[in-house]
């Protein structure tokens, strides 16, 4: 009689032994990584960043440069919490000097008075940086009480 494929017992067999040779890799890697060496200025290094963070933290202030805009409404930044969910917005994303991104929203102006309000937002960048929000422009970051990055203005 010619037998077609593996019996039951035999595909058993070839399971378990699957099983066995993959415990035994991953065995091997849990004692390779054990093994590796460990770099002795890692502490030192981690130390390191951390007291530069705490030094920027002092400062209050981080370079930062604008890295992408989008035209869309308040509605969809700041969701139910949008007071005029219609009302036309820019979004900033600026990306910190130490890696971290954030976003910033102006509203678009609506005519002369906007211009006119002294917490007009795109008015005060206007006033700290000479000219209206562009990818790439370099700004400075603050944070707020809650230590939250933000925009200088």
């Amino acid at each position: 009689m010619n037998m077609v494929g593996k019996s039951v017992a035999e595909k058993a067999h070839d399971k378990l032994r699957e099983a066995a040779i993959r415990t035994a890799k991953e065995e091997n890697a849990t004692e390779a990584a054990a093994k590796a060496k460990i770099d002795s200025q890692y502490w030192a290094n981690l130390q390191k960043k951390w007291a530069q963070e705490a030094e920027d933290a002092k400062t209050g202030e981080l370079d930062g440069k604008i890295t992408d805009m989008k035209d869309t409404t308040a509605g969809e930044v700041y969701g139910d919490k949008a007071k005029d969910p219609d009302r036309a917005v820019i979004q900033l994303e600026i990306t910190a000097s130490d890696g971290k991104k954030f976003h910033e929203a102006f509203s678009h102006p609506e005519g002369a008075g906007s211009w006119r309000n002294s917490k007009f937002k795109l008015g005060l960048f206007m006033k700290k940086y000479a000219s209206f929000p562009h990818i790439g422009q370099s700004v400075k970051v603050g944070f707020d009480s809650d230590g939250f990055y933000t925009l200088t203005l």
